[in-house]
């Protein structure tokens, strides 16, 4: 019972501190045993350790490719942009683009706006993931404080029933028929035994109240709460600005390559300005995207490496020995896995059936062995067979372990495998379903909107390239008059600026 209580001290430790290790709609917590999702396998790369050759190996293989190849898109887009800025033979001129090409850009555009809005939505729900996530943190610890009420409380009872029991017992042995009438030699091992659980039940008590669990749930729910709003707000405020930038710089090129003169950007002063100031910031936004996917591959891939197996992980990587919580750690994995209270729980059992025994042959006693007088003889087997039932209450409370060292039922259930590791679990559950799929998603997002700003800026420029390479962007039809004659648009930008060609013939305006 001493070693019963020490483990289950040591247990509530190991899986608090796991509940705190993962402070970074409502569903239920998940208690079923841990499975690493596709996800997980996709993302994990090496056996995890706590040192620095393993930060750096992740460093140097994951992360630093995305950055690297972060940084190229960002100077090959600058100085393109540099380029076709200052060097007119960076641009296409108009003759060498046709009118499918000139579609098939629009086109592109059309497709890369639409595409950011899928990446929004995903963006979005990563988000809520995430929040659901932080939401459960609370919940978890929670569930540990109901571990532990439930636990005292059943403890009680058994207190209660041993309580109950010792004095049926001592009204047996202050009857004075002791002796006499009736050997109680069996009664006075029912006691203590039964004082041995009180006290050992009375120990883990005041171990189990020495967990202020009720503040730590306070305290956490308090600081997530603060942590997620902040979080939310920067992850819709950067979703914002990703969607907003592409969704502008699409509109613009799109007017600008597409509608009549008076309606394009760049042909206003203000216009230009703002389209070189979003272009800037579209450059800027290029590198920090990047070099935010890649502390968030990062994460992801430290995460998997955990996750992989993360029971096995946290004993591996801490060194841990200790049988009883690598018992509660991994008893999942093998239902046939013997418990390391098994030899103290089946000797509950043999004290049970030692008890029974005894309390049979009281009852023999009692009814053949009886030496006083017929009245004496009827108080001696009543007092006999109230402790029976007393003591059988006393070993439903207690519970039946089975061939595995574990209980279905009663007290000894409450330190089984399926009642500990199940908490354990359902932080397994927490880290690796929903708090790592969350981060997952958000590198995805962050990933897709950087190859949605590279690729935008091409083709903007491409499509912008028809104006100003000197020529409008409006096609020769739009300009027919009512006579039919075809007037061909002003050549802005050259020598014959306020010249109109009217069927060949130059006329002055």
């Amino acid at each position: 019972l001493r070693t019963n209580m020490a483990a289950s001290h040591t247990l509530l430790a190991a899986v608090l501190l796991l509940v705190l290790c993962t402070l970074p709609s409502q569903a239920a917590l998940d208690e079923s045993p841990y499975r690493a999702s596709s996800t997980v396998k996709l993302y994990h790369k090496y056996t995890l350790e706590l040192n620095f050759a393993y930060f750096q190996k992740v460093l140097m293989n994951c992360s630093l490719p995305v950055a690297i190849v972060g940084i190229i898109c960002f100077f090959v887009i600058a100085i393109w942009t540099c380029c076709r800025c200052c060097c007119k033979k960076c641009r296409v001129s108009e003759e060498n683009l046709s009118h499918r090409f000139r579609i098939f850009v629009v086109i592109i555009i059309v497709c890369i706006t639409l595409a950011c809005v899928g990446m929004l939505i995903y963006g979005f729900k990563a988000d809520e993931k995430q929040s659901s996530a932080m939401n459960k943190i609370p919940e978890l610890v929670d569930n540990v404080v109901i571990w532990k009420n439930q636990s005292v409380d059943a403890l009680k009872n058994l207190i209660n029933i041993t309580n109950i029991t010792i004095n049926e017992v001592n009204q047996l042995l202050n009857s004075g028929l002791c002796g006499s009438s009736i050997n109680c030699a069996d009664a006075n091992n029912i006691v203590t035994k039964c004082n041995d659980i009180n006290t050992a039940a009375n120990q883990i008590i005041t171990n189990l109240g020495s967990l202020e669990l009720q503040k730590i749930k306070s305290q956490v729910a308090d600081n997530v709460t603060f942590v997620d709003d902040y979080r939310h707000l920067g992850m819709v405020i950067l979703l914002a600005v990703l969607f907003t930038t592409i969704c502008l710089q699409a509109i613009i090129a799109l007017m600008d390559s597409r509608c009549p003169t008076k309606y394009q950007v760049r042909e206003y002063c203000i216009g230009k300005c703002f389209t070189v100031l979003l272009t800037l910031i579209i450059i800027i936004l290029i590198f920090f995207i990047w070099l935010l996917a890649a502390i968030l591959f990062f994460t992801s891939v430290v995460f998997a490496d955990f996750c992989i197996a993360p029971a096995n992980n946290i004993l591996r990587v801490a060194s841990i020995t200790d049988q009883y919580t690598v018992y509660f750690l991994t008893c999942d994995q093998d239902p046939n896995m013997i418990s390391p209270l098994a030899t103290q729980l089946s000797n509950i059992d043999s004290a049970r059936n030692l008890t029974r025994q005894a309390i049979g042959s009281l009852n023999v006693t009692a009814t053949t062995s009886c030496t006083g007088t017929v009245s004496e003889c009827a108080t001696v087997r009543t007092l006999v067979n109230n402790i029976g039932q007393k003591t059988e209450s006393l070993f439903t409370a207690v519970g039946v372990p089975d061939s595995t060292g574990n209980a279905n039922s009663g007290i000894l259930k409450q330190f089984s495998c399926t009642s500990l590791n199940g908490k354990i679990q359902a932080v397994f559950h927490l880290v690796c379903d929903d708090f790592f799929l969350s981060i997952a998603q958000t590198f995805e997002v962050l990933i897709a909107f950087a190859c949605l700003f590279v690729i935008l800026q091409v083709f903007v420029g491409l499509s912008a390239d028809r104006m100003d390479d000197g020529t409008s962007s409006v096609r020769p039809s739009m300009y027919k008059e009512d006579s039919g004659m075809e007037m061909k648009p002003p050549a802005y930008g050259n020598e014959e600026r306020g010249h109109v060609m009217y069927g060949g013939n130059a006329q002055n305006i």
